[in-house]
């Protein structure tokens, strides 16, 4: 969904060189052709007589190159000029809309939402209605005020007219915002519910961009890895098992909805997911070596010995961490996808390289001929 800048669209009639063979129609209606007003301005300065013209459209694309050369203080003055002097004209709603985009540049994001809000309610019939309802709802989100932002996007869903990746894209994220502010039963329905719609409306409609889809998915995985996360170990041996029984069922389901996601084939949440099933192996690995000593290891040299053993269980859990962590990069080097997922991606897998590493060092057997003679 493009919810950037609105440029106007300049329209150039060309007519025939020379006289017309068939004149107008005397019969036919004549279309009323509407001008948009045009100003002229003159003044006298050193003696001399100047003046200038403009319309509407000659503003707002002035405007426009002031805004793409970061200009944005001077474009919101040309916006608000245009709504000044041109109230009636049909580039309007854009002047408005892109006046909000100036504010959200400068940092004013609450005086952005207000903006948003007054141009939906001053041009309702107006093809800018969505974006700014969408923009409204990212301000809001900003601004961390969820329940405001919330009921932005449910007006949006009440839309008529909605378009299918509109609809995916307002329903993830009511579902991300509702786990963000910890309801998690409620963003858990929100997000399937996402995922549902895309899956029933892709076999009508084609969704070019599965960003929104596939970001539902993700924070669906990311609801079981928190609870797969949350289980914990203590020094009960039945304890222990029930914990391993249960971790182990929530880390299946993270890992089977972080690859639903990667099928989706959005290449950023694709390398998020990735980062995401390496990093469940390390952490299980992680949680295992932590885990409360049992209190029969009243020696050191049997907890060496407790040590010893259950590092050789886990160490295949990093080698699986790494394993996903390398096929993670490759995909992202293959598609040129980079960012935070990527970068988090190669410092686990160097950390945990480095982890493998130093396990092969303290294995390497202590000979008379490493230490040397009379060591």
């Amino acid at each position: 969904m493009r919810r950037v800048l609105l440029a106007s669209l300049v329209l150039t009639a060309c007519g025939p060189k020379g006289p017309v063979d068939h004149p107008v129609d005397p019969l036919k209606p004549v279309d009323r052709v509407v001008m948009e007003p045009i100003v002229i301005k003159a003044w006298k300065e050193g003696g001399v007589i100047k003046s200038e013209a403009y319309d509407a459209a000659l503003l707002f694309d002035e405007a426009y190159l002031r805004y793409e050369e970061g200009g944005y203080e001077d474009a919101l003055g040309i916006y608000e000029r245009i709504l000044e002097e041109f109230p009636d004209t049909v580039l309007a709603p854009a002047s408005m809309f892109n006046m909000a985009l100036c504010h959200e540049k400068m940092g004013l994001v609450a005086e952005a939402a207000g903006i948003y809000d007054t141009l939906v309610g001053l041009y309702p019939g107006s093809s800018a209605v969505p974006d700014a309802m969408f923009r409204r709802g990212y301000c809001l989100e900003g601004l961390e005020q969820w329940p405001e932002a919330i009921e932005q996007y449910e007006d949006i869903l009440a839309m008529t007219d909605l378009s299918g990746p509109d609809t995916v894209e307002a329903m993830s994220r009511i579902g991300t915002i509702l786990l963000d502010a910890g309801d998690v039963p409620e963003a858990e329905q929100a997000l399937r519910a996402a995922v549902q719609y895309f899956v029933e409306q892709s076999q009508i409609e084609r969704f070019v961009n599965t960003f929104y889809v596939a970001r539902a998915q993700f924070h669906l995985a990311e609801i079981y890895r928190r609870e797969f996360e949350a289980v914990t170990f203590t020094v009960d041996e039945a304890q222990i098992r029930e914990a391993l029984e249960t971790k182990l069922i929530h880390m299946v389901e993270a890992r089977d909805a972080y690859v639903q996601t990667i099928k989706l084939g959005n290449y950023h949440w694709a390398a998020a997911s990735g980062y995401e099933v390496g990093q469940l192996f390390r952490t299980f690995h992680d949680q295992i070596m932590t885990a409360p000593l049992p209190p029969e290891l009243s020696t050191d040299e049997l907890v060496e010995m407790y040590y010893g053993m259950l590092k050789e269980k886990v160490e295949p859990l990093l080698e699986s961490a790494v394993s996903v962590w390398e096929m993670t990069l490759l995909m992202a080097e293959r598609v040129g996808v980079g960012g935070e997922w990527v970068d988090k991606t190669e410092q686990a897998l160097s950390s945990t390289r480095a982890l493998l590493a130093q396990s092969l060092v303290d294995e390497e057997p202590v000979t008379e001929e490493l230490l040397g003679p009379g060591e």
